[in-house]
């Protein structure tokens, strides 16, 4: 299993709701469900974002965040602090490191 398959096992073809980091480092917010595409480089996921109706893909090595359900991941120590900052429903949840995509930390809630 690759890095893109080992850090979003289980996601493709799930519904969630989260935000990304854009290339010029804005964030964009996103509700959709991950498409599992192998044509696209392995630092790339597509998405399809049900409330713009267009195709997007996000980089796993900018901090990104997603949840579904109770499932939750957060890549990027400041990204995951802000976000349970922010999110009362998920700031007890207790968030830790699962292991790192090129130096950035990945939270996951369980």
């Amino acid at each position: 299993m690759h890095g893109k398959d080992k850090l979003l096992s289980g996601w493709f073809g799930r519904f969630f709701t989260g935000s990304f980091t854009k290339k010029d480092g804005t964030r964009r917010e996103v509700w959709g469900v991950m498409k599992n595409d192998p044509s696209v480089p392995e630092h790339l996921v597509v998405v399809y974002d049900l409330r713009k109706k267009q195709y997007r893909r996000f980089d796993i090595t900018r901090p990104f965040n997603i949840r579904s359900g109770g499932d939750f991941i957060a890549a990027g120590s400041a990204l995951a602090d802000q976000i349970a900052e922010q999110d009362a429903g998920y700031a007890n949840h207790d968030l830790h490191i699962s292991h790192y995509v090129n130096d950035i930390p990945v939270y996951h809630n369980n």
